[in-house]
């Protein structure tokens, strides 16, 4: 589509013949003799619709790159649980891919409850590593949720959303992480999806993510 879009611009621009003593403008493949008092207004005008012609095009490229990427394959993945982000993190949004447990401690502690799958998620640093991605503390009820990793060539896509609710009278560090095989690619592209996404895709999404209150 946008290579189309390229070839119509193309055709809608003035091109100027400046061979030595031809000056000749070309509009709609039909040619005419310019004027001396035209030459100049004409180089102008040329100049400008160039200039815009840029503009448009590097616009048309930008929404092409905004788009999302949700085909591919599957990655080897499981979201994990019962962590929560650290009081000495760094508030803000962060967007993590972590490959030892030094650096994963400086984000995560664990957090494990009471009851069946209480306890924290085991990683292997051996064989594993951890994308995730950290929002900054909120009083209001957020929760994000990675609705899908997915290979594409060497590249992980890397697919959350975000959904917020009303104020609390306590804050949070909404977070949300998976742990992925290290079979996979570790050159990891984060991106915001909606459910219409991931509907259009033909993708059904059931939920699960991470929203975890700061620890007292």
């Amino acid at each position: 589509m946008l290579c189309d879009f390229k070839k119509n611009l193309v055709k809608r621009l003035f091109v100027t013949n400046l061979a030595a003593g031809n000056n000749y403008t070309l509009i709609n493949n039909k040619t005419f003799r310019l004027s001396q008092s035209n030459k100049r207004l004409n180089r102008t005008t040329m100049k400008k619709t160039f200039l815009l012609s840029c503009v448009v095009m590097v616009m048309a490229m930008m929404l092409s790159s905004c788009a999302v990427n949700l085909s591919g394959v599957t990655a080897n993945y499981a979201r994990m649980s019962n962590f929560y982000v650290n009081n000495h993190f760094p508030d803000g949004t962060h967007k993590l891919v972590l490959h030892n447990q030094q650096d994963f401690e400086s984000v995560f502690g664990e957090g494990a409850v009471m009851g069946k799958n209480g306890m924290p998620t085991k990683v292997d640093f051996r064989h594993q590593f951890v994308v995730a991605v950290v929002l900054p503390e909120t009083n209001r009820q957020t929760t994000i949720e990675t609705a899908l990793v997915n290979r594409v060539g060497d590249r992980l896509y890397f697919s959350y959303i975000i959904d917020e609710g009303h104020s609390t009278s306590y804050t949070m560090r909404p977070f949300t992480a998976v742990v992925v095989d290290r079979n996979e690619p570790s050159d990891v592209v984060f991106q915001r999806v909606t459910r219409q996404d991931l509907q259009n895709a033909g993708i059904q999404y059931t939920g699960g993510g991470n929203n975890h209150r700061l620890p007292f």
